[in-house]
């Protein structure tokens, strides 16, 4: 099968079936749909009479909330890893340069 043919997976999120076309591997696009009705799940169990709109909603907004986060966390990680790099990078270009040693003259 080629890498740009697409494939229908069949997910179902609060009661609703959703035909997915998508070229990603099946059981990811079943993990993610998995997971966003976790979302929606937890949201609906918060707030019984809202509309399937608002679920969907606030779903997205905290799905985006967890995204931003480990965004953020990741560049700050990146950020931690390049300073510690020219730390050990400043050691080792000291620990390479050569020592002056004293000529038989001294």
């Amino acid at each position: 099968m080629a890498d740009d043919q697409k494939n229908v997976i069949h997910v179902e999120i609060l009661g609703q079936q959703y035909s997915i076309r998508s070229t990603l591997d099946s059981s990811y696009v079943s993990d993610v749909a998995s997971y966003v009705q976790e979302m929606m799940r937890t949201v609906s169990d918060r707030s019984p009479a809202a509309d399937s709109v608002r679920v969907a909603v606030l779903a997205a907004l905290n799905i985006a909330d967890e995204y931003c986060r480990c965004r953020d966390g990741l560049a700050a990680d990146e950020d931690a890893v390049r300073q510690r790099t020219l730390e050990i990078e400043a050691v080792v270009d000291q620990a390479i340069t050569p020592v002056a040693t004293p000529t038989e003259s001294d």
